[in-house]
């Protein structure tokens, strides 16, 4: 019986040192993912086929030809950010920690995720082209903004 007392305070004692490193801002270990308002920039910086990881931010942004979309870089598996911990790229996100996979609209590929990325609602001021994501509503992974004709 020692020895599994012994083996319980070992798993507690490492859990709640896990815990706390988590709650310590231990780079991995993200926030359930953004919120508010977040400035991505201009649309004469993003061309049609590229992405942009808004940095700091746990948000990446996307262009096609239909327009622009968003989409959070926290891995819906154990949240780590792909940003820091994995790629962003036109053609996919994926996550380094354990391997997860996403199409750009956020859908789960492969890996351990068991659920798809959040997207959020583009603004774009249409006098100046600036780019505002809201990360407080959340839309579906086919919408995107129209890029107005900036002049």
């Amino acid at each position: 019986m020692a020895h599994e007392s012994s083996r319980r305070t070992f798993l507690s004692v490492v859990a709640a040192g896990s815990a706390v490193t988590c709650l310590g801002g231990l780079s991995g270990c993200a926030a359930a993912g953004p919120t508010g308002q977040i400035a991505a920039g201009n649309i004469s910086a993003i061309a049609e086929g590229e992405s942009v990881a808004i940095a700091g931010q746990m948000v990446a942004l996307f262009r096609d030809a239909n327009g622009l979309w968003a989409v959070t870089t926290i891995c819906t598996h154990l949240q780590c950010d792909m940003q820091e911990q994995g790629t962003v790229s036109p053609s996919e996100l994926s996550c380094d920690c354990h391997a997860s996979t996403f199409t750009p609209d956020g859908d789960r590929v492969s890996g351990p995720a068991n659920r798809a990325l959040d997207n959020f609602e583009v603004l774009i001021d249409e006098a100046t082209g600036d780019i505002t994501i809201d990360a407080d509503v959340v839309v579906d992974a086919a919408t995107r903004t129209a890029a107005p004709a900036i002049t």
